[in-house]
């Protein structure tokens, strides 16, 4: 697979999705904040970079134009998700999926630009709602 994806954020959810492209074969490049967490995750991924998210200098060295989708996953931090999210669609990336925490997120991160945004408690209590339905009927 010749396929390259960021991740914005290395929260549980993060690292599962960039482990989870890394077995399928993509190049992850991993981005936060936190050193520690950018250590932990360095020789999993393809690369592992700490920026500021706020900082909007910082994008210019991720080389987003080269990458085939970028998931934002800081909804933690508003301000930091929706600067990655626009550095992201100003880049040309073609598919920025975001993880929102509520709807309020959900509607702030399409109107920024996010192509798809997922709030993974609720998506995966309809999956296992509908898994449940079908494995009775």
């Amino acid at each position: 697979m010749d396929r390259s994806y960021a991740v914005f954020g290395l929260g549980e959810f993060d690292r599962s999705v960039s482990y989870e492209l890394m077995e399928i074969g993509a190049d992850v490049l991993a981005v936060d904040k936190n050193e520690n967490k950018i250590t932990a995750i360095a020789d999993d991924v393809t690369m592992a970079i700490s920026i500021d998210a706020l900082n909007e200098m910082a994008y210019e060295k991720l080389g987003l134009n080269n990458m085939d989708g970028v998931v934002v996953s800081m909804s933690g931090n508003l301000s930091a998700s929706i600067m990655a999210i626009i550095a992201a669609k100003d880049a040309g990336v073609p598919l920025v999926i975001a993880k929102a925490s509520d709807d309020t997120q959900r509607t702030i991160f399409k109107k920024v630009g996010a192509d798809r945004v997922v709030i993974p408690e609720r998506d995966g209590a309809v999956r296992t709602a509908h898994n449940l339905v079908a494995k009775i009927s």
